[in-house]
């Protein structure tokens, strides 16, 4: 498979890198975002080169919605194009429901429900202007079901990107020609320990078993 271009946010360790490389190791050239681990995310860079494929690097903060529309359209440019975007940036934030503050909650929501749906938005309306069959996959969490002790609001917003995904897949299938039915869709896969993946405590096996759940949602094989 030649000429496919992915972007892959949150790439400088963990379930990220891992999905970088099945990406590369699949035959796409990988555009990967990072927040502030820009040494992880060349190490991620190095990675997919080493594979053979073309790797670009832009930085992307979830709360800040410019920069995700930015990164997003810098990646596509230098890539040449945009198959398919994973959703894997996040945040893990533990606090109690009684001492959880606003301005916490605020954040974990910005970064993980309103920058994977602004990120989302605007690889679909590139794919759509490109007339692209492209794949868009969040990842979410079980914790989207299951409660995870003191992380209200990552539990909320899991729980928001699972039920988004599903809203739009459904919705974006039945839409005309001129919309995106034709040409892409949306899923989600849902990890199970974010502890494990999002503190990188975890064997590079288990990053490949979440990093190739994510690539065949991409739908690679078809």
């Amino acid at each position: 498979m030649s000429n496919r271009f992915a972007i892959l946010t949150g790439a400088g360790s963990g379930i990220g890198r891992a999905t970088a490389q099945v990406l590369a190791e699949r035959g796409y050239d990988v555009g990967l975002t990072y927040g502030k681990n820009v040494d992880g995310v060349e190490r991620t860079a190095d990675a997919v080169r080493a594979q053979g494929q073309r790797a670009f690097v832009a930085q992307m903060q979830l709360e800040a919605p410019d920069s995700i529309g930015r990164a997003i359209d810098q990646l596509s440019n230098e890539l040449g194009g945009l198959d398919a975007l994973v959703n894997n940036a996040g945040l893990l934030d533990f606090q109690s429901f009684l001492d959880l503050s606003l301005d916490r909650w605020r954040r974990v929501i910005d970064c993980n429900l309103t920058g994977t749906f602004i990120a989302g938005q605007a690889a679909a309306r590139r794919m759509v202007a490109n007339s692209t069959a492209g794949r868009i996959v969040n990842v979410s969490s079980v914790h989207e079901m299951v409660p995870l002790l003191h992380a209200t609001a990552y539990c909320s917003s899991k729980a928001g990107t699972g039920g988004a995904s599903g809203l739009e897949r459904s919705r974006t299938r039945g839409h005309s020609g001129e919309q995106w039915g034709l040409y892409g869709s949306i899923d989600a896969v849902k990890p199970a320990d974010p502890v494990e993946c999002m503190h990188f405590r975890f064997t590079e096996s288990f990053g490949l078993v979440f990093g190739t759940m994510a690539i065949f949602a991409v739908a690679l094989t078809r």
